[in-house]
């Protein structure tokens, strides 16, 4: 949903968290059938992170009645791994 303001007004702001709970597969390695007269493949890796904690956070700020930047932050936290993100986004209607 978007919606037209004036200059320098948050259009949007949002956080968010949520977690995640993985154990199947863990760190097990998939058999994968092979081709007709090939021989069959392995395929393994990463383990998933287990009990983890998603994170976001985000603003839409309107530049003119016709752009809007907005920023993103994104995190997956777990007690062996991390992972964090940023992006941003410019938007222009004509």
């Amino acid at each position: 949903m978007s919606r037209r303001t004036s200059a320098g007004h948050v259009n949007s702001a949002h956080l968010t968290r949520a977690g995640k709970n993985h154990h199947a597969f863990a760190g097990a390695a998939c058999q994968a059938p092979a081709f007709s007269g090939a021989p069959g493949m392995t395929i393994a890796g990463t383990p998933l992170a287990r009990n983890a904690a998603l994170i976001e956070a985000g603003l839409d700020v309107s530049l003119s009645p016709s752009a809007a930047l907005g920023i993103f932050y994104n995190a997956e936290i777990a007690s062996d791994v991390e992972g964090h993100g940023v992006s941003g986004r410019l938007n222009w209607r004509f």
